[in-house]
């Protein structure tokens, strides 16, 4: 399983862009909407706590969904290795409804090689989520009908 998570952080790391993707502020783990690039939220993640961060406008801002969106993986394995849940964070709680969505990247490889770190650490739809009272992401999808995956092929692999 660990040779499986390097090998998709390296993927990651090759296919990553280190855009600025947050608005600004400080970057830390009570706002890593802040982090601008991977170093950032190198310094900002405590490995300690690797569950932290807030939900904020309809998603979990953990360190977890801040690698996503910065495309760190190597941060995200760390996180996973520490005991981040690989299902919890992002868009309404929910790392695999991130994973089979669009935003931010835009590019199916990217999501592809992210969806494979975390069904290689575990995720599940049935898993739950942080922010959600414990929820899982199906009973999630059950609140939100309106809900339709980018990409569903990855969204139907975690439903295995």
């Amino acid at each position: 399983m660990r040779l499986a998570v390097l090998l998709v952080s390296l993927l990651l790391t090759l296919l990553s862009s280190q855009g600025a993707w947050a608005q600004g502020g400080s970057c830390s783990t009570s706002d890593f909407q802040s982090c601008k690039n991977c170093a950032q939220l190198q310094a900002a993640v405590d490995l300690k706590q690797p569950t932290a961060g807030d939900y904020f406008r309809g998603a979990e801002w953990n360190g977890l969904f801040s690698a996503y969106v910065l495309n760190c993986p190597v941060i995200a394995a760390k996180l996973l290795k520490a005991g981040a849940s690989p299902s919890s964070g992002g868009s309404s709680g929910s790392m695999i409804l991130t994973v089979a969505s669009k935003w931010p990247h835009n590019n199916k490889k990217i999501n592809d090689a992210w969806a494979a770190l975390l069904l290689t650490a575990g995720a599940s739809i049935e898993s739950p989520l942080k922010f959600r009272e414990g929820k899982s992401t199906k009973a999630v999808l059950a609140e939100e009908p309106w809900y339709k995956p980018d990409y569903f092929d990855l969204f139907v692999l975690f439903q295995q």
